[in-house]
């Protein structure tokens, strides 16, 4: 029996990867529900509790029988392996779900464990924790009577042997054939990185143009590309084994994002390009449909699948050519602020929403409505709505906002501002996004507090305000 355990980061990434078609959740520990949405609250709630600087707050730890013993194991038995693996890594006290795979030749057990303790709040050493997995393993393997690590590791090196020796007894080698592959593979590299390329799908392209094959490799939680290998003449060589200054890092292609996730991406160099990944379009497009958006709704114009550096994402463009970029881990930007303006009838009232998928969700709601939308996309794009609404004073405005402090802020901007007064507000609905990410709109047709101010925001909230400005002062801009 293998074990193995790391460290991670992301525990939406990791759940995602063990969501496999043929994955079974079988376990849990010290956690209450029945499904994957109840585990994961509990367990980012306990994440919310823990003060220390460490981001890595979970383990994810895989626990592999033999084939021929793995395909025997009971429920009961693997639930016994899941038990006694915490027991021996003093995590009982700890958070932890259970899934079977079987997408491989074998059966095998993979654990996600709160690293945060339920009673203390503090956080599990994982200091050497491959090799802590490995001899709790090991204990486990000699406790049911499993095949231990070791003993593999003698029988594979026994194996190797024989088949060494066959080797030399029969003299046989294919050295003849393989000599001098690197240098060939260097060589044609090198003759193609004498062009410049903005990117990896352009550097990929010109090696298909030289006669490559290129194999991606991705990361299988967060789906980034990793690396790339090359094959030609049915040989193929890693890139890192051609040498370091091959890997995408040193050739340029994989520039360090900026430490704030909602920060504009600045470096113009690295384009968007159009996504043709599959699986990574799928994963877009279950983040979507979590958040809202029927199916139906996926193959909208407006909607784009971007890869920008070794990143994907699903974008939604503004007025002035940037775009708005999200997937599941971030949002981001890319280009000029802007909102976006939707108008398609002439004399309809519009909408004001926050983000795109506050306008899809609303658009879906009122189908059979007739609504100009405007999706305001950043606070700091409130000038803008400003210069549209002030326009179009004839029009009745309906706000369809979420129940923060910007809604807020939006519903003060338009009732104060001297020119945007003599708009008439028809109707102003909140709504609240439930834990499992759908949306549940909720009417309230209220007076909105004359005395509100708006306070100095911070991140993506910092809107266009300084702290001695005042809304009622704010003067329409020229569009770009």
């Amino acid at each position: 029996m293998i074990g193995k355990a790391w460290s991670n980061s992301s525990l939406t990434a990791t759940l995602h990867y063990n969501q496999k078609s043929d994955s079974v959740l079988f376990y849990k520990n010290r956690l209450a529900g029945d499904n994957i949405s109840d585990f994961r609250m509990q367990m980012e709630d306990l994440h919310k509790c823990y003060t220390g600087r460490s981001e890595k707050l979970i383990i994810h730890a895989v626990i592999s029988p033999t084939p021929e013993e793995g395909i025997n194991l009971s429920n009961s038995d693997w639930t016994n392996i899941a038990n006694s693996y915490l027991q021996g890594l003093e995590l009982s006290d700890h958070q932890a779900i259970g899934f079977i795979h079987s997408d491989k030749e074998h059966k095998h057990l993979h654990l996600i464990i709160n690293k945060v303790n339920e009673k203390s709040l503090k956080l599990y050493s994982d200091s050497f924790i491959g090799k802590k997995s490995q001899k709790v393993s090991d204990q486990i393997a000699s406790k049911m009577n499993l095949t231990r690590a070791k003993q593999v590791m003698n029988e594979r090196r026994r194996i190797d042997a024989i088949r060494q020796e066959s080797v030399i007894q029969q003299q046989v080698t294919d050295e003849p054939e393989t000599i001098g592959s690197k240098q060939k593979f260097r060589k044609l590299v090198n003759q193609v990185l004498k062009s410049k390329f903005r990117n990896e799908e352009e550097y990929f392209k010109e090696l298909k143009n030289s006669g490559f094959i290129v194999h991606r490799y991705y990361n299988k939680e967060t789906g980034e590309l990793r690396g790339y290998g090359l094959e030609k003449d049915g040989t193929t060589i890693f890139s890192s084994d051609l040498g370091k200054e091959y890997s995408l890092t040193k050739l340029g292609f994989r520039s360090a994002y900026p430490a704030n996730k909602t920060e504009k991406i600045q470096d113009t160099k690295r384009e968007p390009l159009g996504l043709t990944n599959n699986n990574q379009i799928k994963v877009l497009q279950d983040f979507m449909q979590q958040n809202g958006l029927k199916i139906e709704k996926l193959k909208d114009s407006r909607i784009h699948y971007i890869s920008l550096g070794s990143k994907y994402y699903i974008g939604f463009r503004n007025d002035n050519g940037g775009i708005m970029l999200y997937n599941p881990f971030e949002k981001t930007q890319y280009g000029p602020d802007g909102l976006t303006s939707i108008q398609k009838y002439k004399d309809e009232p519009f909408v004001i929403v926050e983000e795109f998928f506050d306008y899809y969700q609303h658009l879906s709601l009122h189908s059979e409505s007739k609504y100009n939308y405007i999706v305001l996309n950043s606070g700091k794009n409130l000038p803008d709505l400003v210069n549209i609404i002030s326009r179009e004073v004839e029009k009745k405005v309906y706000l369809s906002l979420k129940d923060d402090l910007l809604g807020q802020v939006i519903i003060k901007l338009l009732q104060s501002n001297s020119h945007t007064k003599g708009v008439e507000i028809a109707e102003i609905n909140f709504y609240k996004k439930e834990e499992n990410q759908s949306s549940k709109l909720h009417s309230e047709h209220m007076n909105i507090d004359k005395n509100i101010t708006c306070p100095t925001l911070k991140s993506d909230e910092a809107l266009y305000l300084e702290q001695e400005e005042d809304v009622e002062n704010l003067k329409p801009i020229k569009l770009r």
